[in-house]
């Protein structure tokens, strides 16, 4: 909105006559830039844009383009307002990028409605698959479900269409058990919803992972909680093992352990091992997954802070019940 401006001058005698007028819109920030296409290539991103519908006042003269991966830092580049396209180079590929682009003026950047703002990754793999859990069908058998995929991956901003080289067109189901039985279903068709795996072993329990897969290869994979089997089997995981603690310093404890009283239908292979930060603390469980059957692990940790210390025992038809845990002594802080 423009405003208008006269200006006259006062001493003791009072004031004199008025200038004459001028005027002069308001200073404002300029809009977001337009038609805006995202276009994955290897290893790299290309964006092309036009400029914001309204330049602001003064108007922008620059753009700056910022980008950052789920693993990496910030990296920001300034481009001259006469230039509509870019080159994010250097990327690996399948890994998400975030990316903004700003048009800037003297004022400052531009409001939070002068972003555009994407999501998108390097030759556009897909994003991780929705509503992903298993069931078991009328037989038994396990049934691996998902979200049925009709429009998934990065949008074009211009026109709100899904690159077609973009959507995730196949479903990738890997399958295996902590004693080494390994393999996957191929490619199945997205779109199918489920899919029913007639290939396992009712006597073995497997952990699941669902990967989706588009043209540009395999994009963030879901791993379903928990060990899997289909009904029918006689296989039975090992009970608990009996935990205690074995010795500790000031850095470490050894906890020990006595075999479960029942195996399972199987022999035990290995044990696993976690600890967590105890009450009033409580944080994120580690794990150490023992590729032995040794009855004992050492954790190097600060003993002036409370764990809770655990044992799994494992067979082919999965994992036991964690054991009751134990905990450590907790001893004064080391002096530096």
């Amino acid at each position: 909105m423009p405003y208008t401006f006269k200006v006259r001058a006062l001493n003791e005698h009072g004031a004199g006559a008025w200038s004459e007028e001028t005027s002069q819109a308001a200073w404002h920030l300029p809009s977001a830039p337009t038609e805006v296409v995202v276009t994955p290539q290897d290893s790299a991103i290309q964006l092309t844009w036009a400029a914001p519908d309204d330049v602001g006042s003064p108007p922008f003269n620059k753009y700056v383009l910022s980008w950052a991966r789920a693993q990496g830092g910030l990296t920001t580049v300034s481009i001259d307002a006469g230039v509509t396209s870019y080159t994010i180079s250097d990327l690996p590929n399948f890994d998400l990028t975030r990316i903004t682009l700003v048009p800037w003026s003297t004022l400052n950047r531009g409001e939070r409605d002068s972003y555009v703002y994407w999501l998108s990754m390097a030759q556009g793999a897909p994003p991780p698959l929705e509503n992903v859990r298993v069931t078991k069908n009328d037989q038994g058998l396990l049934v691996v479900n998902w979200k049925p995929l009709v429009r998934e991956g990065p949008v074009n901003s211009a026109n709100g269409q899904v690159n077609e080289a973009w959507k995730t067109n196949w479903v990738n189901i890997a399958y295996t058990n902590f004693p080494g039985v390994d393999g996957t279903t191929g490619r199945v068709p997205a779109t199918d919803g489920q899919y029913v795996l007639t290939q396992l072993d009712k006597k073995v329990s497997y952990l699941l992972i669902v990967v989706p897969v588009n043209h540009a290869g395999e994009g963030l994979w879901v791993a379903i909680p928990g060990m899997h089997m289909p009904s029918g089997g006689s296989a039975r995981v090992p009970a608990a093992p009996l935990v205690s603690l074995d010795k500790q310093t000031a850095n470490s404890v050894t906890v020990s352990w006595r075999p479960p009283s029942d195996a399972g239908s199987t022999p035990i292979i290995k044990y696993n091992v976690r600890y967590c930060r105890s009450l009033p603390v409580v944080g994120t469980c580690h794990y150490d997954w023992l590729h032995s059957t040794s009855t004992c692990y050492t954790f190097n940790l600060d003993m002036s802070k409370p764990f809770d210390f655990q044992v799994s025992a494992v067979n082919t038809a999965g994992l036991s019940p964690w054991s009751a845990s134990v905990k450590n002594k907790v001893t004064a802080a080391s002096s530096p």
